[in-house]
């Protein structure tokens, strides 16, 4: 984390100059704001940048008239400019929050401070004048981040009952930056922890994701545990953690930063790997993970390697099982689950001798197909069977799949004598 960037001026792009010095001509501000100052001064990058201004809606339609009406309920719109979308809310203020997500009304000001002041977290509520780059830190965020802490903007309770989004949200905050959360802060998630009901369950996903895939992920799972989220997210995990030495085991799982592939599904498959994967199924379609993540984590969690070293044919029922494509990944998965870094080291090899030499796997990487088989007088269901034992056959010996006629020969043979 490179602190020297608190010092500096944010770095404007030619846009926001421009933009900056339209805004400017006709009298009003314009102001980077919230996560792209916060990472620009922890160093990292941001290619999503927000806007904020005292220009009023209809004062910025008036400047664009191509906006877009993103959110304009809220003050929301975004700019078309020199070919990309900036989007920009005017400064305001929020009026109450009846249903713990969105605020019932809202009220344009034209001060930025009361801007800043509704924001969540101090670390977001963070600006950058557009015309010189100076940064604008009204609540110490700058304070905190160096401290390496997450604080909301004001009092705990009350920026929770606003927004239980909120509560998840300075988990995946604390999670990704590594930040510890202030203690008044947390006790007051743990104080609105039911809360999360409110909150839809694509969000609360989109959040938990990202959770699960930063480098702290083991340290995310502390963090939803002690603070009564995940008991009300997903208590069939709580509740299992809760009893006995599973949590430091499944920590240390999830800290494994060495996965190159599909972080989500590995993760997700270590984090529900002791349940059994019908119960994984259910929960992970109530929590709204696409068909494809569901059926990769589910398979990941079902197949498990052998003990003992396996050859290539068992290697091979395997990786059908859980599909070429998601074959390292989920030697991966194996190897952290059952920490066995030597063994995964040679069956990861043969893994790769034989996809690399063409072996076949799946039935569509046979050189014969159903329509051999129908030609051959097979009907229904055995038009299957001897595709399957064609498969074996090929197991055991992959050169028979590269002569379709005399693979074809031998199926007749066995077909002939009723060896399927």
């Amino acid at each position: 984390m490179r602190f020297g960037m608190f010092h500096k001026p944010y770095p404007l792009t030619s846009d926001l100059k421009a933009l900056s010095g339209i805004f400017r001509r006709n009298g009003f501000q314009l102001y980077v704001v919230g996560g792209a100052v916060r990472d620009f001064l922890l160093g990292k990058s941001c290619d999503d940048v927000d806007l904020t201004t005292d220009a009023n809606p209809d004062e910025m339609l008036a400047l664009f008239p191509r906006c877009i009406k993103t959110g304009i309920k809220h003050g929301t719109l975004t700019i078309p400019f020199r070919g990309k979308h900036y989007e920009c809310t005017t400064f305001r203020t929020d009026g109450d929050y009846s249903d713990s997500r969105h605020p019932d009304k809202v009220d344009f000001t034209k001060s930025i401070h009361e801007d800043l002041k509704r924001r969540d977290f101090t670390v977001n509520a963070l600006c950058a004048d557009c015309s010189d780059g100076r940064i604008i830190d009204d609540f110490d965020g700058i304070g905190d981040m160096r401290r390496r802490i997450i604080r909301t903007v004001g009092v705990p309770d009350e920026r929770f009952a606003e927004d239980a989004l909120r509560l998840v949200r300075a988990l995946r905050f604390a999670s990704v930056l590594n930040f510890k959360i202030e203690p008044e802060t947390m006790g007051a998630i743990a104080k609105a922890a039911r809360a999360i009901v409110n909150v839809s369950v694509e969000r609360i996903n989109c959040e938990f994701s990202k959770m699960l895939i930063c480098d702290h992920a083991g340290y995310a799972l502390e963090l939803l545990l002690s603070s009564g989220l995940l008991a009300n997210i997903i208590p069939e995990i709580s509740c299992m953690l809760e009893q006995g030495s599973r949590l430091d085991g499944l920590k240390s799982k999830l800290s494994d930063n060495s996965i190159a592939e599909s972080r989500l599904e590995i993760r997700l498959g270590l984090f529900f790997g002791d349940m059994d994967w019908r119960e994984a199924e259910a929960v992970l379609k109530r929590l709204r993970f696409s068909n494809r993540v569901v059926k990769t984590v589910t398979a990941f969690i079902r197949n498990e390697l052998p003990d003992d070293d396996c050859d290539s044919v068992v290697l091979k029922r395997l990786i059908r099982n859980i599909s070429k494509g998601n074959a390292t990944s989920f030697l991966d998965f194996a190897r952290i689950r059952s920490n066995a870094s030597e063994r995964f080291g040679r069956q990861q090899a043969e893994m790769r001798r034989f996809l690399a030499a063409g072996e076949p796997v799946c039935l569509s990487d046979l050189c014969v197909s159903g329509a051999d088989m129908i030609r051959m007088g097979l009907k229904g269901k055995r038009v299957g069977e001897l595709l399957e034992k064609a498969l074996e056959m090929a197991y055991r010996d992959p050169s028979v799949n590269s002569n379709k006629e005399a693979f074809l020969g031998k199926l007749r043979a066995e077909f002939a004598k009723g060896r399927f």
